[in-house]
């Protein structure tokens, strides 16, 4: 297994455990690209299968990255940078974290936004400011003033090691069982797939060809015309 190359629910023998396994894991600082020198936090406004709310889990990470500034961008909103300006893009009909007063709102209860956050090094508080909806990147993107690296990287870097194959080139585990209802489900599906589609080709033969009969009565008196005719 690896993080390019991982063991879908299907293909576990034991669902029970693989269920547990799925939900018990927490978020981490990792280092990004660099496209932004600051830290960022995706679906903001989310819960993820794991229970825990992303927006809640990211106050604690910066209050142990004090040196950091950050960017926290909902579910259904982006944060758009063309060189010295920014737009914010948010998707019309969906929820995020921003209440009709422009102030945070708890369970992606308001609508999309963008966040710049930092830590008041006295207090500990989360300082939330929600960024306008167009202006200038230097006013948003803050440089940290230190970086601590999170310990759980190394961790998680055993726990996904790269296997030397492409994405999509899986090797079964020596000791996989497959899981009988999953094949039958999966064979039944297919068989049903493939009968559909010879239902429709037939259906769809012989409605093309009705429709020549149809439309071309004529074609009854020319059908043994002679090439020399054609061409005259």
């Amino acid at each position: 297994e690896s993080y390019k190359n991982p063991v879908g629910p299907l293909l576990n023998p034991i669902m029970d455990v693989r269920n547990a396994i799925d939900k018990s894991w927490e978020y981490i600082r990792v280092p990004g690209i660099g496209i932004i020198d600051s830290l960022c936090c995706p679906h903001y406004d989310t819960t993820q299968n794991n229970g825990v709310s992303r927006a809640a889990d990211f106050s604690n990470m910066m209050r142990r990255h004090l040196g950091e500034y950050a960017i926290a961008i909902d579910e259904w909103a982006a944060l758009v940078i063309e060189g010295d300006s920014y737009h914010v893009v948010s998707r019309a009909g969906r929820t995020g974290s921003v209440d009709p007063d422009g102030e945070f709102a708890e369970g992606s209860t308001g609508v999309p936004g963008v966040w710049a956050l930092s830590v008041d090094s006295q207090t500990g508080e989360i300082e939330r400011t929600l960024l306008p909806s167009e202006g200038l990147t230097a006013d948003i993107i803050r440089s940290p003033r230190w970086i601590v690296d999170d310990p759980m990287v190394t961790i998680a870097r055993a726990q996904n090691p790269d296997d030397g194959l492409t994405p999509g080139e899986f090797q079964f585990h020596p000791d996989w069982q497959p899981d009988p209802y999953a094949l039958v489900l999966a064979i039944s599906a297919m068989a049903g797939i493939v009968f559909f589609l010879w239902r429709r080709s037939k259906k769809t033969a012989t409605q093309s060809y009705e429709q020549i009969i149809v439309d071309c009565p004529e074609w009854e008196d020319n059908a043994f015309m002679t090439s020399s005719q054609i061409e005259e």
